[in-house]
């Protein structure tokens, strides 16, 4: 958990914006929070498919002033196609195996 708040400590100091996979849970989740909490909401951009909304968010879409942005998709085929045009770099911090699927 340290480390995603470093992460998010390393983005806001560099004025970085986040697009990630859009959970509440996880470290990935804590990196989205944080980075809202130190700049602001529109700061992190969250690309979910429609069907794991119940998994990663907890079965409904976060308040934005907490997560940042969060765009709602079809697929996960969308989510990694907007994930790529919207980002200049990537990062993976430990996860399971859609995260070792996604890098």
């Amino acid at each position: 958990m340290e480390a995603a708040q470093s992460v998010a400590s390393l983005l806001h100091k560099n004025n970085w914006n986040l697009v990630y996979g859009g959970g509440t849970v996880g470290l990935m989740g804590a990196v989205a929070r944080t980075l809202v909490s130190l700049s602001r909401p529109n700061s992190v951009h969250g690309i979910i498919p429609r069907a794991l909304i119940r998994f990663e968010q907890q079965g409904s879409v976060p308040p934005v002033n907490e997560y940042g942005k969060t765009i709602i998709v079809d697929d996960m085929h969308t989510r990694k196609a907007m994930m790529g045009k919207m980002s200049n770099a990537f990062v993976a911090l430990p996860g399971g195996f859609g995260t070792m699927e996604e890098l």
